[in-house]
């Protein structure tokens, strides 16, 4: 019998299942795992070992949860999340060199401006957290990490023919952005969610040795010796800051917090894992085959041309020759993007994200927040 969850698979003989009855009808789905009576020590160790993947779940009626709780609770949506994380089709193509260079250039992009979103967001929650008493952390944390994008994840590397101001301007993949701006805004009034986040991205310091394999075997698909020297530079940091291991000490506390709470957070960091997950749909849509690279530069001087920025390149058929927009207000400029054709997003090319309906108005709600404190900062 083969038992698979996330990423990993466990295999058990038929014959020493037969002997538990009760372990037989749970695997039936006839009967929860907390009504099976382990009294044998390697059954105890076969659910012990489940529980710990994350594999099992138990009725729970509580109002109120420790943060140990949350912590043992969110360890099997980790254990999850990783396995789509890492079963996602990019990483194949990366390791079988089929991705395209410019989805490679893409991809690349897109780390350094996640990368870059530690730093910011970590400050903002030195200054803004609701968990005053956890400020101090994050300050460490911040100071730590503020600068280590452009130490450790620019863009650079002789044969990838990107200039510094090119890696500076390109326009993040939408995703990137949306994950930056939900990790301030958690920073600013969802404490536990952005801990939970944290906590995901940086335990993944666990798959280091894997990282050093899948990085070489890229450098020697792509020709670019040594440029993943930094990025593991920056995981030896991590570990030896145990930042990690900062968020669980963390998370392993009786601090309690109501299940309202606890739902809205987690609610939270999967948006927030969306985003992440979007990331790398997005980067397999700059799969463009050919040398030449197509990068998401700023639109300037009201230039609309698809042979200028990748950004116009699905609207590269309205677009056959360039364009310039004069627009001086926000209806006019409007006015000419739709005569233009260009108001219309493209299809997805990797696939259509769609929210539970029930998530919608928390949407519509959180954009309606946004909306007003940007104008807030703005006057």
């Amino acid at each position: 019998m083969t038992l698979k969850h996330s990423f990993w698979e466990l295999e058990l003989p038929r014959c020493w299942v037969s002997k538990f009855p009760q372990l037989q009808d749970f695997f039936d789905r006839k009967i929860p795992a907390q009504d099976i009576d382990a009294l044998d020590p390697e059954l105890c160790g076969v659910l012990t070992l489940l529980g710990v993947q994350g594999c099992l779940s138990y009725p729970d009626d509580r109002s109120y949860y420790t943060l140990e709780q949350v912590k043992e609770l969110f360890a099997s949506l980790c254990s999850q999340w990783y396995g789509r994380y890492y079963a996602h089709p990019l990483w194949q193509k990366l390791r079988a060199g089929s991705l395209s260079r410019n989805a490679l250039v893409a991809w690349l992009l897109h780390n350094y401006h996640v990368s870059r979103s530690a730093g910011m967001s970590d400050a903002r929650c030195a200054t803004r957290f609701l968990r005053s008493d956890l400020r101090p952390r994050f300050a460490r944390n911040a100071l730590e990490e503020f600068s280590h994008y452009d130490d450790y994840y620019f863009v650079r590397h002789p044969n990838l023919s990107l200039a510094d101001a090119e890696v500076k301007a390109y326009v993040h993949l939408p995703s990137s952005l949306a994950f930056d701006q939900q990790m301030l805004r958690m920073a600013d009034d969802d404490w536990l969610g952005h801990v939970l986040v944290s906590f995901f991205q940086e335990s993944t310091v666990r798959f280091f040795d894997d990282c050093k394999t899948f990085y070489a075997l890229v450098e020697q698909n792509y020709d670019i010796p040594g440029f993943f020297a930094p990025w593991k530079q920056h995981i030896e940091l991590d570990l030896k800051y145990g930042h990690a291991d900062n968020f669980g000490t963390i998370l392993s506390s009786d601090y309690e917090i109501p299940k309202s709470h606890l739902i809205r957070s987690l609610r939270n960091a999967w948006f927030t894992f969306e985003y992440l997950i979007g990331g790398l749909d997005e980067v397999l849509e700059q799969d463009v085959w050919g040398n030449t690279i197509y990068l998401r530069m700023p639109i300037q001087d009201g230039l609309l041309s698809p042979q200028a920025t990748a950004l116009l390149a699905p609207y590269s058929l309205d677009l056959s020759s360039p364009r310039h927009v004069t627009a001086e207000r926000c209806d006019q400029l409007y006015g000419e993007l739709r005569t233009l054709k260009v108001t219309n997003p493209p299809p997805r090319v990797v696939r259509e994200v769609r929210f539970p309906i029930e998530d919608r108005d928390f949407l519509f709600g959180d954009f309606t927040l946004s909306l007003y404190q940007d104008l807030r900062f703005e006057c």
